[in-house]
């Protein structure tokens, strides 16, 4: 766990604020989609994860604006990307969307633009 280190960014998103950077050490885990074909039939994916996830937490003060959690969800929507994770120390880190887990966006209060965020990821080893 690297508690010191702090996300600024991913790919071409910045961050309105850092969030905390918290990795996993035991993966243990099923990454699963799903697509239906034309004619109806569903294909699965299934495969082991043998990388660690990541999860980066907005907790109390890491709030993100409405452009940025649209800018998120658009790269959380390009499947099989790799992208590059971005710390305030200057270091990166290859990562995918976690899609077998959720991305949270809590609004800050009823009605406003401003969220928390707990975002899903997992180191890709290249």
């Amino acid at each position: 766990m690297m508690a010191d280190k702090r996300a600024i960014g991913i790919d071409s998103v910045v961050f309105d604020h850092k969030l905390f950077y918290l990795e996993l050490d035991e993966p243990n885990d099923i990454e699963c989609e799903v697509e239906t074909t034309a004619t109806g039939t569903q294909v699965v994916w299934q495969r082991e994860i043998l990388t660690p996830y990541i999860t980066l937490s907005s907790k109390q003060n890491g709030w993100l604006g409405h452009d940025t959690k649209t800018a998120i969800m658009s790269l959380y929507r390009q499947l099989d990307t790799t992208f590059t994770l971005y710390f305030d120390d200057g270091s990166t880190e290859d990562v995918r969307f976690a899609h077998e887990k959720q991305i949270t966006f809590t609004p800050l209060n009823e009605g406003c633009d401003t969220y928390t965020a707990q975002i899903n990821l997992a180191k890709v080893i290249l």
